[in-house]
Protein backbone atom coordinates (compact mmCIF):
# COMPACT_ATOMS: atom_id res chain seq x y z
CA UNK A 1 0.00 0.00 0.00
CA UNK A 2 2.73 2.59 0.75
CA UNK A 3 4.23 2.08 -2.74
CA UNK A 4 0.83 2.69 -4.35
CA UNK A 5 0.38 5.85 -2.30
CA UNK A 6 3.83 7.07 -3.29
CA UNK A 7 3.09 6.42 -6.97
CA UNK A 8 -0.18 8.33 -6.69
CA UNK A 9 1.59 11.31 -5.06
CA UNK A 10 4.20 11.35 -7.82
CA UNK A 11 1.44 11.50 -10.42
CA UNK A 12 -0.09 14.52 -8.67
CA UNK A 13 3.12 16.51 -8.78
CA UNK A 14 2.48 19.68 -10.73
CA UNK A 15 4.69 21.16 -13.39
CA UNK A 16 7.39 23.55 -12.23
CA UNK A 17 6.15 27.03 -11.37
CA UNK A 18 6.39 29.49 -14.27
CA UNK A 19 9.41 31.76 -14.30
CA UNK A 20 8.86 35.46 -13.61
CA UNK A 21 9.29 37.89 -16.48
CA UNK A 22 11.33 41.10 -16.27
CA UNK A 23 10.31 44.61 -17.34
CA UNK A 24 13.43 45.01 -19.53
CA UNK A 25 15.21 43.18 -22.34
CA UNK A 26 18.85 42.95 -23.38
CA UNK A 27 20.59 42.55 -26.72
CA UNK A 28 20.24 38.76 -26.40
CA UNK A 29 16.65 38.73 -25.05
CA UNK A 30 13.26 39.86 -26.25
CA UNK A 31 9.82 40.40 -24.84
CA UNK A 32 6.09 40.86 -25.31
CA UNK A 33 4.49 44.26 -24.72
CA UNK A 34 0.78 44.09 -25.38
CA UNK A 35 -2.74 45.09 -24.40
CA UNK A 36 -5.27 42.35 -23.64
CA UNK A 37 -8.78 43.20 -24.86
CA UNK A 38 -12.17 41.49 -24.74
CA UNK A 39 -14.51 40.98 -27.71
CA UNK A 40 -15.80 44.58 -27.39
CA UNK A 41 -12.27 46.03 -27.36
CA UNK A 42 -12.27 46.89 -23.64
CA UNK A 43 -9.04 46.34 -21.66
CA UNK A 44 -9.09 43.32 -19.32
CA UNK A 45 -7.08 43.54 -16.07
CA UNK A 46 -5.85 40.49 -14.18
CA UNK A 47 -5.31 38.23 -17.17
CA UNK A 48 -2.65 35.58 -16.56
CA UNK A 49 -0.35 35.28 -19.55
CA UNK A 50 1.71 32.09 -19.90
CA UNK A 51 4.55 32.05 -22.43
CA UNK A 52 5.93 28.57 -23.18
CA UNK A 53 9.33 28.82 -24.82
CA UNK A 54 11.02 26.64 -27.41
CA UNK A 55 13.05 24.89 -24.69
CA UNK A 56 9.95 23.93 -22.68
CA UNK A 57 10.35 26.56 -19.96
CA UNK A 58 7.31 28.70 -19.14
CA UNK A 59 7.21 32.34 -18.09
CA UNK A 60 4.19 34.08 -16.56
CA UNK A 61 2.91 37.64 -16.34
CA UNK A 62 -0.37 39.34 -15.39
CA UNK A 63 -2.03 42.35 -17.00
CA UNK A 64 -2.29 45.54 -14.96
CA UNK A 65 -5.42 47.62 -14.27
CA UNK A 66 -5.32 48.95 -17.86
CA UNK A 67 -5.05 45.45 -19.38
CA UNK A 68 -1.39 45.97 -20.29
CA UNK A 69 1.46 43.51 -19.99
CA UNK A 70 5.22 43.85 -20.40
CA UNK A 71 7.02 40.50 -20.30
CA UNK A 72 10.76 40.81 -20.93
CA UNK A 73 13.85 38.70 -20.41
CA UNK A 74 12.75 35.98 -22.86
CA UNK A 75 15.19 34.02 -25.03
CA UNK A 76 14.47 34.46 -28.76
CA UNK A 77 12.33 31.83 -30.46
CA UNK A 78 8.74 30.71 -31.03
CA UNK A 79 6.41 30.76 -28.02
CA UNK A 80 3.00 29.31 -27.27
CA UNK A 81 1.11 32.12 -25.53
CA UNK A 82 -2.00 31.49 -23.43
CA UNK A 83 -4.33 34.14 -22.00
CA UNK A 84 -6.29 32.94 -18.96
CA UNK A 85 -8.94 34.61 -16.84
CA UNK A 86 -12.01 33.29 -15.09
CA UNK A 87 -15.25 33.80 -17.09
CA UNK A 88 -13.30 33.63 -20.40
CA UNK A 89 -12.24 30.56 -22.36
CA UNK A 90 -8.43 30.28 -22.67
CA UNK A 91 -7.10 32.14 -25.70
CA UNK A 92 -4.11 30.41 -27.28
CA UNK A 93 -1.61 31.80 -29.78
CA UNK A 94 0.29 28.66 -30.88
CA UNK A 95 3.33 30.40 -32.40
CA UNK A 96 4.44 33.93 -31.60
CA UNK A 97 8.04 34.81 -32.40
CA UNK A 98 10.14 36.67 -29.84
CA UNK A 99 13.19 38.39 -31.32
CA UNK A 100 16.41 39.43 -29.58
CA UNK A 101 16.61 43.11 -28.62
CA UNK A 102 12.97 43.74 -29.60
CA UNK A 103 9.49 43.93 -28.09
CA UNK A 104 6.66 42.10 -29.84
CA UNK A 105 3.71 44.51 -29.89
CA UNK A 106 0.40 42.69 -30.28
CA UNK A 107 -0.50 39.51 -32.07
CA UNK A 108 -3.66 40.19 -34.01
CA UNK A 109 -7.09 38.65 -33.56
CA UNK A 110 -7.73 34.98 -32.90
CA UNK A 111 -10.24 33.02 -34.96
CA UNK A 112 -13.80 34.04 -34.13
CA UNK A 113 -15.16 32.40 -30.98
CA UNK A 114 -18.65 32.56 -29.56
CA UNK A 115 -19.18 34.34 -26.27
CA UNK A 116 -16.59 36.21 -24.25
CA UNK A 117 -13.02 36.03 -25.53
CA UNK A 118 -9.63 37.61 -24.99
CA UNK A 119 -6.97 38.65 -27.49
CA UNK A 120 -3.71 40.57 -27.74
CA UNK A 121 -4.60 43.89 -29.34
CA UNK A 122 -2.72 45.18 -32.35
CA UNK A 123 -0.87 43.71 -35.28
CA UNK A 124 2.23 41.59 -34.64
CA UNK A 125 4.90 44.27 -35.05
CA UNK A 126 8.29 44.72 -33.40
CA UNK A 127 9.90 47.67 -31.65
CA UNK A 128 13.65 47.56 -31.18
CA UNK A 129 14.89 48.26 -27.68
CA UNK A 130 16.75 51.55 -27.30
CA UNK A 131 20.51 51.30 -26.93
CA UNK A 132 21.62 51.36 -23.30
CA UNK A 133 23.14 54.56 -21.96
CA UNK A 134 26.81 54.01 -21.25
CA UNK A 135 28.33 56.39 -18.71
CA UNK A 136 31.43 58.31 -19.73
CA UNK A 137 34.67 56.93 -18.37
CA UNK A 138 36.31 59.35 -16.01
CA UNK A 139 40.03 59.61 -15.55
CA UNK A 140 41.24 60.21 -12.01
CA UNK A 141 42.19 63.83 -11.37
CA UNK A 142 40.55 65.22 -14.52
CA UNK A 143 37.36 67.24 -14.72
CA UNK A 144 35.12 66.24 -17.63
CA UNK A 145 34.54 69.05 -20.14
CA UNK A 146 31.29 69.22 -22.10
Amino acid sequence: MPAALLSFCLLLQSAPAPLPVRPVISSTEGGLRADVRDQRGAPVPGVRILLKGPDGRTWAATTNAQGQCQAGGLPPGEYRVELRKQAYPPAVYPRLTIRANAWLLGAGPLPELRGPRLSLAGAPTYEEAPAPIVPLRREPGKIPMH
